[in-house]
């Protein structure tokens, strides 16, 4: 295999490492929130996977529940920290 050296190109702005797309940090035990689709249809395990790591990272509760939910007519991942019960 070859590969042809070619000059550096500008960094793409809409990849931002780092960024917090999804409000985990102000999740308590027993609250949740509803992540619609946004063209394609979300899978709510690669959600929970999601707060799993970021939970991980931030020595958080890693309890996370999530499943396919229709809110208001608009489909999506209902995700949740706990049950509803705690």
């Amino acid at each position: 295999m070859t590969f042809e050296i070619k000059a550096a190109k500008a960094r793409p702005t809409h990849i931002s490492p780092g960024k917090a797309v999804y409000p985990w940090h102000l999740l308590q035990p027993g609250q949740g929130f509803f992540v619609p689709d946004e063209g394609t249809e979300r899978k709510a395990s690669g959600l929970k996977t999601t707060a799993y790591q970021w939970a991980r990272r931030h020595s958080k509760p890693t309890n996370y529940q999530a499943w396919r939910h229709c809110e208001d007519g608009v489909d999506g991942v209902w995700i949740q920290l706990g049950d509803a019960a705690e």
